[in-house]
């Protein structure tokens, strides 16, 4: 139900831009975000300041509702996104270069990403490196975002919809199988509210690896920020009297309370 009263809601404020000359309808804005429509019975007097956050709109019996959108709270998502995009996705990851390398023990094998450096496996017994190490690839290069141009209009064709930042690790330790250098895929996935860790290593082929790191670091960047189930925003709409109907308005509900107080009194006094 809520659902249905927002996209009759849409469709109304769709109609109201339209007619207002003055205003712009930001399309991208209505579809990424949701609103909830919340009538309040509790009339105000009509603003006489054209603000941007405040629609006039009209019920089918005439009476007018003055709406108040949720602009702050937009804006403040979009700020935010803005601040991400401009520092840029690599300069967001950074930090980790100064930090302890990401170790994760997988079995027999344990391995370790130092950021920007080098992926190498090797076998941990009573704490310490036993045998043979094998480096899986040495830092070559990372996914440009700004080459590519990834805005959200072709971000929505791109193999990046799988949401990560990647970094290609090459010229490790020869494969034996291939007679070829060892190469890794590193891809920073989003994952709120956790530090960074390996989540997981494959290798789809023979000696080609792809490390999956999780962190959140990146979660505020637009393009890599996991889809989510929007939050609707409350749009609050008032009837709008004139003057002298508020003051009516007021004058009966003052009258309404010092009926409700009366019959207070005479009820507590026959007890």
């Amino acid at each position: 139900m809520a659902e249905k009263v927002g996209v009759i809601f849409l469709i109304l404020l769709f109609i109201n831009i339209f007619r207002d000359s003055h205003s712009f309808l930001d399309v991208e804005e209505l579809r990424s975000i949701q609103y909830s429509l919340d009538l309040i019975n509790r009339p105000v007097i009509k603003s006489q300041e054209e603000l941007d956050n405040i629609l006039i709109l009209s019920s089918k019996h005439g009476q007018q509702y003055q709406c108040n959108l949720p602009q702050r709270e937009v804006e403040m998502q979009k700020e935010e996104e803005k601040l991400a995009t401009e520092i840029g996705i690599s300069e967001l990851l950074k930090p980790l270069a100064d930090l302890a390398c990401l170790v994760k023990n997988n079995g027999w094998w344990s391995y370790e990403l130092c950021y920007g450096k080098h992926i190498r496996q090797y076998h941990l017994e009573g704490g310490k490196s036993v045998g043979d190490e094998v480096v899986l690839g040495v830092y070559d290069s990372e996914y440009d975002w700004n080459e590519n141009n990834m805005s959200k209009d072709n971000l929505k064709n791109s193999k990046q919809l799988a949401r990560y930042h990647s970094q290609l690790y090459s010229n490790g330790t020869l494969c034996d199988l291939t007679r070829k250098p060892r190469q890794a895929e590193v891809q920073f996935m989003c994952e709120e509210g956790k530090g960074d860790y390996i989540y997981r290593i494959d290798e789809p082929q023979t000696c080609t690896y792809v490390v999956i790191v999780h962190t959140m670091r990146i979660c505020h960047h637009p393009y890599l920020k996991p889809p989510q189930k929007a939050k609707p925003l409350a749009v609050v709409c008032n009837p709008v009297l004139s003057q002298e109907q508020y003051e009516q308005y007021l004058a009966a509900e003052e009258g309404k309370s010092l009926a409700s107080l009366r019959k207070y009194r005479i009820i507590s006094y026959v007890l």
